[in-house]
C-alpha cells in the first residue's frame, strides 16, 4: 500500500482525489440509472425518482453536516471554518425539512452517511497540511453531484411537494458551490502575491 500511495503522490494524485473520482463515477452511474428506470411504479404520488432522491438527499445532507463540523474543528483558515459552519447549519435545516416531508409521504430515510462519504470523511480526518484544500475540493465535487441530483428531481420527479423541496434548495446549493470555488481560489493563491 505504501508503494501504491507513493506512486499516486508522484503522479500528482492524492487519496482524496481518487475518492472524489470514485464518487463522481458512482453518482453519474446512479443518475443514468434513474433516467432509464420506469418512474411510474405506483400511483401513490411518488415515483422511484422521488423516493431515491429523498433517501440520497438525507445521506448527502448528513455528510455535509459532519464534514462541516469537522472543518470547524480542523481548518487553519477562518473562511473554511465559516464555510464549514454554514454547511453544517444549512444542511441541518435542509435534512430537518426533508425528514418532515418524508414522514408525511411515508418514506423512510436514514440520517447516516454512506460508505463512500465515510471513506471521504476518514481521509479528511487523516489530512493535515492539505485539509483545507481537500475539504473545499470535496465540497465542490459533492455540490456538483447534488445539484445534478436536485435538477433531476425537479425535472423527473412525480410528487409536486418533493419537486418543490428540490426547487427551493437548488439556489442554496448553487450558492454553496460558488462560495466553495471562491474559497478554493483564495487557498490556492500565492501568499503575499
Amino acid at each position: 500500500m505504501v508503494a501504491f500511495d507513493w506512486h499516486l503522490h508522484c503522479a500528482g494524485f492524492s487519496k482524496n482525489a481518487l475518492y472524489m473520482k470514485k464518487i463522481l463515477a458512482i453518482a453519474a452511474i446512479s443518475l443514468l440509472w434513474l433516467g432509464c428506470k420506469d418512474n411510474n411504479v405506483k400511483d401513490d404520488g411518488l415515483n422511484e425518482t422521488d423516493k431515491t432522491f429523498m433517501k440520497n438527499t438525507s445521506r448527502a445532507d448528513q455528510a455535509e453536516i459532519e464534514f462541516g463540523q469537522l472543518a470547524t474543528q480542523k481548518s487553519q483558515s477562518q473562511s473554511v471554518k465559516d464555510f464549514g459552519m454554514q454547511m453544517a447549519t444549512e444542511h441541518g435545516t435542509s435534512v430537518n425539512e426533508l425528514q418532515a416531508l418524508a414522514d408525511k409521504k411515508g418514506v423512510a430515510i436514514v440520517r447516516t452517511m454512506d460508505e463512500l462519504h465515510q471513506s471521504k470523511k476518514d481521509a479528511l480526518v487523516a489530512a493535515h497540511d492539505t485539509f483545507d484544500q481537500d475539504y473545499i475540493q470535496s465540497q465542490i465535487d459533492d455540490h456538483k453531484i447534488v445539484i445534478a441530483m436536485f435538477e433531476n428531481e425537479e425535472a423527473n420527479g412525480k410528487d409536486a411537494e418533493v419537486r418543490a423541496f428540490a426547487s427551493k434548495q437548488l439556489p442554496h446549493l448553487r450558492e454553496h458551490l460558488s462560495k466553495a470555488e471562491q474559497i478554493l481560489t483564495s487557498l490556492q493563491a500565492p501568499v503575499g502575491g
